[in-house]
């Protein structure tokens, strides 16, 4: 299967890995960072391997095991996690603000709606 992969793909400058453990997939269970970490690992050095270097270090590779905002900052903060693919969290407005903060390293002060007000908003009723 893999090397239909190698073959197959010329142009790997808009390839997007995406990772979900099979046991995930709609449970609501997730990943730890650990293990998300190793399998991402182990992808990039797949495609050191079998594409090339710089593949191996442009390739985004994202995670799609129920991200919450909750466990956003934790798997974010793994070097081999480069995004997510988010499923019913996305729905929830207040988890875009919490991911927002993680991924830019902001505080909720810097912002010009806190949390709270996002949750009492009209908007999400």
């Amino acid at each position: 299967m893999t090397c239909f992969i190698t073959e197959r793909i010329s142009d790997w400058t808009n390839v997007v890995l995406a990772y979900e453990p099979v046991w995930a997939i709609g449970t609501g269970k997730v990943a730890t960072p650990a293990q998300a970490q190793e399998v991402h690992s182990e992808l990039r050095k797949w495609l050191q391997i079998n594409v090339s270097v710089e593949v191996a270090e442009s390739t985004r590779i994202i995670y799609g095991g129920s991200v919450t905002g909750s466990n956003c900052k934790e798997l974010a903060a793994q070097p081999d996690v480069d995004g997510f693919l988010v499923g019913g969290a996305s729905l929830k407005v207040c988890f875009f603000f919490d991911f927002f903060l993680t991924r830019n390293s902001w505080t909720s002060s810097m912002l010009p709606l806190s949390r709270p007000l996002l949750e009492k908003s009209l908007f999400l009723s």
